[in-house]
C-alpha cells in the first residue's frame, strides 16, 4: 500500500522531474537527488503520504481505480514512453487498455463535416471488426470517433487532459459518462484536475502508447494531432491517414503526412487490412435488431435505452454498409431478404497501397 503512495506522491513533481522519478524506479534505482529535494519541499513523508491517500480516495469516490506502473494491469505502451506516467486514473473496463488491435483516431477540433462523418465511419468499422476506438474526447473528430464506435457496440478508449471526474469540454457530458460505461475513460492527473493547455499536449503521448496504429483523419499544418503522430513514430506505431482536398486548410497536415510516407485509408477497411486484420461480418455491430416496421430513430432509441445521436450515427453507418433502409418518412427498416450488403465485400486488392517510407514531419 506504501508503494502506491508512493508513486502517487509523484503528481507533486514537475513533469520533467517525473519522468526521472519513474525512470529510476523502474530500474531499481533510488530517485535523483533533485526529486527528493522537490518532495521534500512538499513537506514531511507523513505529509505527503496523507496527500497521496486524499488523491487516493478521491478515485474511489469518483469510481476510479489508480495504475502505477508496477502494476500489472499498467499499460505496456505506456512503458515504452521517454516519460512513461506516474500514475493512471481509470474509470471503465481497464481490459481496453490492453487490447492489442487499438486504433488511435484523432483529427482537428474545428474540422469539417467530411472529416466528422469520416471518423464516425472509421470508428463504427473499427468496433465492428472487434477494434477498441482511442482518442482524446475533444470536439470535432475526437468526438465523431467515439461515437462510431459506440454506435456500433464498441469499447471506446478516452485519454483525458483533465481528471477523469471533470467534464471537458463541457457540451460532452453525455458522451463522456457514455465512453465510461462501455470503454473507459484514463487520465494521468489526479481527479478534479481542471484543463490545462500543457496536459493536452502531454496526452497526446498516452493516445500513442495505448494504440497498434494511428490513423488522422483531418489535421492543419499546426494541429495538435500532428503532436500525436510524432508520439507514435517515436514508439514506432504505423500513421495512416485519411486524404483530404488539396485546397482544404483542414487537410493540409495530412497531406504533409501522405507526401512523407504514411499510409492512405479511406474507411476502416483500409485501415484493418493494413493491419492484416479480418474485416467484420455483415450485421456485426450495432445491436438495432431493424425489422420490416419502420420506426423513427426516437423509437429506436428509447427501444435501445441510448441517446438520440448515438442511434443516428449507428443508423447511418448501417444504411451505408446496406444493411438499413431509410423510407420516405424517415423511418427505418431492415433491407429486403436477400439484398446484397457492402459489409464484408471489399476486396484486399482494392485496397490502397501501404507506404514503404515511415512518415516523419518537416522541420
Amino acid at each position: 500500500m506504501s508503494e502506491r503512495l508512493a508513486w502517487l506522491e509523484g503528481l507533486l513533481l514537475p513533469v520533467a522531474l517525473r519522468a526521472s522519478m519513474v525512470q529510476a524506479r523502474l530500474t531499481g534505482r533510488p530517485d535523483p537527488p533533485e526529486v527528493t529535494q522537490v518532495l521534500e519541499a512538499h513537506g514531511g513523508l507523513r505529509d505527503r503520504r496523507q496527500w497521496a491517500a486524499r488523491v487516493r480516495e478521491s478515485a474511489r469516490a469518483c469510481g476510479a481505480q489508480v495504475l502505477v506502473p508496477t502494476d500489472p494491469d499498467f499499460p505496456r505502451g505506456c512503458l515504452q514512453l521517454r516519460d512513461p506516467p506516474a500514475a493512471l486514473f481509470v474509470r471503465g473496463d481497464v481490459a481496453a487498455l490492453h487490447d492489442e488491435r487499438c486504433v488511435g483516431v484523432v483529427g482537428c477540433r474545428r474540422g469539417t463535416e467530411r472529416g466528422r462523418l469520416a471518423a464516425e465511419r472509421i470508428g463504427a468499422g473499427l468496433a465492428r471488426a472487434g477494434v477498441c476506438v482511442a482518442s482524446g474526447l475533444a470536439y470535432g473528430v475526437d468526438g465523431a470517433a467515439h461515437r462510431g464506435c459506440l454506435a456500433a457496440a464498441g469499447r471506446p478508449i478516452a485519454v483525458l487532459g483533465t481528471g477523469v471526474d471533470v467534464v471537458y469540454p463541457a457540451g460532452h457530458l453525455e458522451l463522456q459518462e457514455e465512453v465510461a460505461r462501455s470503454g473507459c475513460l484514463v487520465s494521468e492527473y489526479e481527479p478534479g484536475a481542471p484543463p490545462r493547455k500543457w496536459q493536452f499536449l502531454a496526452r497526446n503521448r498516452l493516445i500513442a502508447a495505448v494504440a497498434r496504429a494511428l490513423v488522422v483523419v483531418e489535421a492543419g499544418e499546426s494541429s495538435g494531432a500532428l503532436s500525436t503522430v510524432d508520439f507514435a513514430l517515436q514508439l514506432g506505431r504505423e500513421v495512416m491517414v485519411v486524404p483530404g482536398p488539396v485546397d482544404c486548410p483542414h487537410a493540409a497536415g495530412c497531406l504533409e503526412l501522405l507526401h512523407n510516407g504514411a499510409t492512405p485509408v479511406r474507411d476502416a477497411a483500409d485501415v484493418l487490412d493494413a493491419l492484416g486484420l479480418p474485416l467484420p461480418p455483415p450485421g456485426a455491430g450495432a445491436p438495432l435488431s431493424l425489422d420490416a416496421t419502420p420506426r423513427t430513430p426516437e423509437e429506436i432509441a428509447q427501444r435501445l435505452g441510448w441517446t438520440l445521436a448515438r442511434t443516428l450515427v449507428a443508423l447511418t453507418d448501417l444504411e451505408l454498409q446496406g444493411e438499413a433502409r431509410r423510407t420516405a418518412g424517415g423511418r427505418y427498416v431492415a433491407p429486403p431478404a436477400g439484398a446484397p450488403s457492402r459489409a464484408g465485400t471489399r476486396s484486399r486488392a482494392a485496397s490502397p497501397p501501404r507506404a514503404q517510407a515511415a512518415p516523419r514531419r518537416r522541420s
